[in-house]
């Protein structure tokens, strides 16, 4: 009895050995059909699910949204052929206040700005008498860009002026609304 177990022991290690080197091969994963009748594939609409010995697991599931890989048969190699360098977005040096677009708009248009440090920024809505009408953002914001979209539904058409404040700095366009 004890020489079997030391057989089977044996055999479990040479076994584990044998599936680390074949790694190093060009075969990353063993085909779902290794022990015969054991490999099997479920798959519906929304799913698919490949499997070897036991479907939960051992395989492969995957989904309209995400792929799962489960078990020990499934070895991944990754081999590195090419190095991407990717731009890094700069950071904007000055304070900018676009052009709204749409300009005129009815009844929304978005409006982008640029800060170049993380502040504290106000975006107000003024109308030709200098009465504020609204506030888009009153907060402090990272540095970069950003965009801010501008519902007027419940205002009158007409001419507006919109401001950005940060720090010392004032910037000021025009735009029209038509309704």
């Amino acid at each position: 009895m004890r020489h079997h177990s030391e057989f089977l022991m044996m055999g479990i290690v040479i076994f584990v050995i044998l599936l680390f080197f074949e790694s190093a091969s060009a075969q990353y994963a063993i085909p779902r059909s290794v022990f015969g009748s054991g490999g099997a594939s479920l798959s519906s609409s929304a799913n698919k699910l490949v499997g070897t010995l036991g479907q939960p697991l051992i395989g492969t599931m995957s989904g309209t949204s995400n792929r799962h890989n489960a078990g020990f048969w499934y070895l991944q190699g990754y081999l590195l052929t090419s190095v991407e360098e990717k731009p890094v977005e700069e950071l904007p040096r000055e304070y900018q206040l676009v052009q709204n677009y749409p300009n005129p708009f009815n009844p929304s248009t978005t409006i982008r700005f640029s800060i170049p440090h993380r502040e504290h920024v106000t975006l107000k809505i003024f109308d030709v008498l200098g009465r504020e009408v609204a506030t888009l953002v009153d907060t402090e914001m990272e540095a970069g860009g950003h965009t801010v979209v501008f519902d007027a539904s419940n205002l009158s058409g007409g001419t507006y002026f919109y401001q950005l404040k940060a720090e010392s700095v004032v910037r000021t366009q025009c735009m029209v609304f038509i309704k």
